[in-house]
């Protein structure tokens, strides 16, 4: 706005200027000398005009400038502040990323163990629903079969009161018969008894003795089905059991889910960690200790009971025990089999099968072994009571993360360490005797199960006989 006054100063003055020098040129008496003086003093005037409106363009200028240095430093603040939020804001994402990577492998690390917890309860709940279902059959065909055996007693218990009361009948009307004859006999004759009354008495007698001995067999009937009562009625509540026994399995199932519950049946016994089977877990020496009481107890016994075949015939065949008058359909299932007519000696090496749990490496014990608890022989000696076969039953302690003890019958042991196409069906994923306990889901028991022969395999007397098994097994 300035530079258009100063535009329009400088237009009037220069109209000024032009008129008042025409009027200078028609004046005959001024003289060139006061003209080039007025001239001067114009020219004078107007530079003067022009440096003042410099100065003023100046001072505008300099408030200009000065106003756009204020913006320009206020503009470089502001874009100092919005770059340092933006480098807080870059450096709080990678943060939120980098922990939300972390977390995101955490939870999948977390998912994993949890499908694989899941994996092995699904297991051991089709195992333990699959035995509660065989005994819930085995328990319905024994009621079935007891009460049919009831009905038949409680048939014959008629049939006998029924002739008991026909008998009883007959002999009345015979004892009837003989006292009134003899009765007449008597007071027709007066005199002493003869040979014939005396056979006539025996005769009477006789069925009065048949009488007594039947009386006495009604009775034992009688206290018979009297002591029967109490088991007949035990059978009638079984099929309520049953019934009860079924929620009962559906609660066990969401223990399972839960990893709160360990399956039934098992017959596997665990001791405390005050009994000397922690020393043993804990201590080499300890170990050490044990393997030699049992080869004191055992001076001439092997490691295994089918040594003495495998020392005479090839490893891959298997010991004369396994043979039998029917031929099997799975060969592998047939090796290592132990006899039942040899003592298997204690310290054998041997794959052990308790119920409702796969083939693990373990070792067989004497009962006179101090290192097993108290508690664990007295219900293995209570178990062969009621097995009735004291001979064919053995204590064994797995090789597992409790040092777990079981008592197994002989026709569940194979042998450890002598038969390798055993040992290595044992250790396959897709091993033939390990078919029952869906041995290819569990890939944590399975891990556990190489480890623990791998430390039965380090139990061996001999480093010569474990370096050329293990040899043998590579070569396989």
């Amino acid at each position: 706005m300035s530079g258009n006054r100063a535009s329009t100063s400088r237009i009037s003055t220069a109209m000024k200027r032009d008129s008042f020098a025409a009027e200078l040129e028609r004046d005959p008496n001024s003289s060139p000398a006061k003209r080039q003086a007025f001239t001067s003093n114009m020219a004078h005037a107007s530079l003067e005009r022009q440096l003042v409106a410099a100065q003023t363009t100046k001072l505008e200028l300099e408030t200009k400038l000065r106003e756009k240095d204020t913006q320009i430093e206020k503009l470089k603040r502001d874009r100092q502040w919005f770059s340092d939020r933006e480098q807080e804001e870059r450096e709080e994402k990678e943060r939120e990323q980098a922990e939300h990577q972390q977390e995101t492998q955490k939870k999948d690390s977390e998912l994993r163990t949890l499908r694989s917890s899941l994996a092995d309860l699904q297991g051991a709940h089709s195992n333990l629903q699959r035995s509660t279902s065989q005994t819930i059959a085995s328990q319905k065909s024994q009621i079935t079969a007891l009460r049919r055996q009831t009905s038949l007693l409680e048939e014959e218990v008629s049939q006998f009161k029924r002739l008991a009361e026909e008998r009883s009948q007959t002999i009345d009307g015979v004892m009837k018969a003989l006292v009134g004859s003899f009765s007449l006999e008597e007071s027709n004759k007066e005199g002493a008894p003869t040979a014939t009354d005396g056979a006539r008495l025996e005769q009477v007698q006789q069925p009065v003795s048949i009488a007594e001995q039947r009386k006495q067999e009604l009775e034992a009937e009688r206290s018979s089905r009297l002591e029967t009562q109490p088991a007949l009625a035990e059978l009638d509540a079984q099929p309520e059991k049953i019934e009860e026994l079924e929620p009962e399995l559906f609660e066990l199932g969401g223990e399972i889910a839960g990893a709160r519950h360990v399956p039934p049946s098992t017959s596997v016994l665990t001791s405390r960690d005050t009994t000397p089977d922690v020393v043993l877990r804990d201590n080499p020496e300890a170990r050490q200790i044990e393997r030699g009481h049992l080869k004191r107890d055992t001076p001439h016994s092997t490691r295994s009971a089918a040594a003495s075949a495998s020392a005479s015939a090839p490893v891959s065949a298997p010991p004369a025990a396994a043979s039998s008058s029917t031929p099997s359909r799975d060969p592998i299932r047939d090796l290592g089999r132990l006899s039942g007519q040899k003592r298997v000696e204690p310290g054998t090496l041997v794959w052990a099968k308790a119920v409702s749990f796969p083939w693990w490496p373990a070792i067989v014990f004497h009962d006179r072994n101090e290192y097993i608890p108290a508690r664990v022989l007295h219900e293995t000696l209570q178990e062969r009571k009621k097995k009735k076969s004291k001979k064919d039953w053995y204590i064994v302690r797995f090789f597992d993360k409790t040092k777990s003890w079981c008592h197994i019958p002989i026709d569940k042991m194979r042998t450890l360490g002598e038969i390798k196409e055993l040992d290595q069906d044992m250790l396959s994923k897709n091993s033939q005797m390990q078919k029952e306990s869906d041995w290819g889901r569990h890939k944590t028991l399975f891990a556990e199960c190489q480890h623990a022969y791998e430390e039965a395999i380090d139990d061996m007397e001999s480093g010569d006989e474990k370096e050329a098994f293990l040899q043998g097994m590579k070569g396989g």
